[in-house]
């Protein structure tokens, strides 16, 4: 029977899962996949109560790494400073890793990947993606070995999407369920990361990453957040049979499309029907056709899961070296700009209710005939006219420019959000 030795860097909530895992499941483990698991170290601010006298506690995690007795290390400190030293000299020092850690992933992934052909260790990281959906499995073994992914959408923040479920269900304001989703857990004290799209960025670099087989390029993705999806915006989304959803975005093409926005979906696509805090990925592949994994994304017990896993495949030989691995094999990408986009936009218009009635020949003239307008939808409140207009294949930089160029006093505030009109 195999035996390994494991330490563990940050006991929070995910790392304390881990060690409880790993302590109340042994003889499971052991039982199912021939291996044992012993924590032997571990690594916080503070040494906790919950670890048992035979497991040396290290104030500095990296000092983890020159312990030559563990096999393999376990991240989830979180951040670019202390992770991105511990995880370069462990796998230096030719110990196997595995992290949560999206955001060292997406920014220093492809420096990481060399450092570990050059010291042939395996790096898990099943947990940095949508917790316990194992997409990263899925694109690694069974999706990329086999196909290409030719594009692949997903509801990758838990956070986004319970604020926007609970937008559309109660009629509140973004800054109303903000604070709802921090009272509940939800999203953070600074909840930046997630609002602004940035968490869900990191999660797409890595994603996209495997799909083209590329370096990991997350500076150069468009990112867009929700935190400028107004309560009108949902309400007409709802007039026009659509919902609006935080998606991350890829598509295979000369130059791959990969972005993070807010989006309008029909509300009949299976994707829409994903709500509160649940993640998706929801992919078309040249062989396999469409597929969907939806499940939690976030907690204690949930990424614990995702990263033990980690820890069973590489005990075992299992984990696939894609990514994270052969970095000579890893090209350079060219993401395409936004501003090429090509596709449907919704353009919202807010004008004076005394100077316009509720009727779409009045709005002719905004228009002035540059684009054909397949849906409509109005708004009437007290002291104007919220209209949201549908147009397809429209490049967006002409989007952009005809947004900047209208100039009429009656007009109160125009902007536009992008549809995705989905086949799944």
């Amino acid at each position: 029977m195999k035996k390994l030795k494991v330490a563990i860097a940050g006991l929070g909530t995910v790392g304390k899962s881990v060690y409880n895992i790993l302590s109340d499941d042994a003889h499971s483990l052991k039982q199912k996949h021939n291996v044992e698991f012993e924590v032997i170290a571990a690594s916080a601010r503070t040494k906790k109560s919950f670890l048992k006298d035979n497991v040396k506690f290290y104030e500095n995690a990296v000092d983890m790494a020159n312990n030559k007795d563990i096999d393999i290390i376990i991240e989830v400190i979180g951040g670019n400073d202390i992770a991105k030293d511990l995880i370069i000299k462990s796998i230096s020092n030719k110990k196997h890793f595995i992290t949560a850690n999206k955001a060292l992933l997406a920014e220093y992934g492809y420096e990481i990947a060399k450092i570990a052909d050059d010291n042939n260790v395996n790096i898990g990281f099943e947990a940095s993606t949508v917790g316990a959906l194992p997409i990263i499995k899925s694109f690694k073994n069974n999706f990329a070995a086999v196909n290409d992914i030719k594009e692949f959408y997903g509801i990758l923040n838990g956070t986004c999407n319970f604020i926007l479920t609970k937008m559309a269900e109660e009629g509140k304001e973004f800054s109303n369920v903000l604070k709802e989703a921090q009272d509940k857990g939800y999203a953070e004290s600074d909840p930046t990361f997630d609002i602004k799209g940035i968490d869900a960025g990191h999660k797409l670099a890595i994603l996209s990453s495997i799909a083209h087989g590329s370096k990991p390029n997350f500076k150069d993705q468009y990112i867009e957040g929700i935190d400028n999806i107004e309560i009108n915006d949902i309400k007409l989304a709802s007039e026009l049979g659509y919902k609006i959803k935080l998606l991350g975005i890829y598509k295979s093409q000369e130059k791959p499309f990969q972005a993070v926005y807010p989006a309008l979906i029909d509300m009949k696509s299976m994707i829409a029907k994903v709500d509160n805090t649940f993640n998706t990925v929801v992919t078309n592949c040249s062989n396999a056709g469409w597929s969907m994994l939806v499940g939690h994304g976030a907690g204690g017990m949930i990424t614990a899961s995702a990263i033990v896993a980690d820890l069973v495949d590489i005990a075992n030989d299992h984990n696939s070296k894609i990514f994270l691995h052969n970095a000579n094999s890893l090209k350079d990408t060219k993401i395409s700009d936004i501003s090429q986009r090509n596709g449907s936009y919704m353009i919202r218009i807010e004008i004076k209710k005394e100077n316009i009635a509720k009727d779409r020949e009045l709005f002719k003239f905004i228009f002035e005939d540059k684009f054909e307008i397949n849906k409509s939808a109005y708004l009437t409140q007290e002291d104007k006219v919220v209209a949201g207009f549908i147009l397809h294949n429209i490049k967006e930089s002409d989007i952009i420019s005809f947004i900047s160029s209208i100039k009429h006093n009656n007009i109160i505030n125009a902007k536009f959000i992008r549809v995705e009109d989905l086949e799944f």
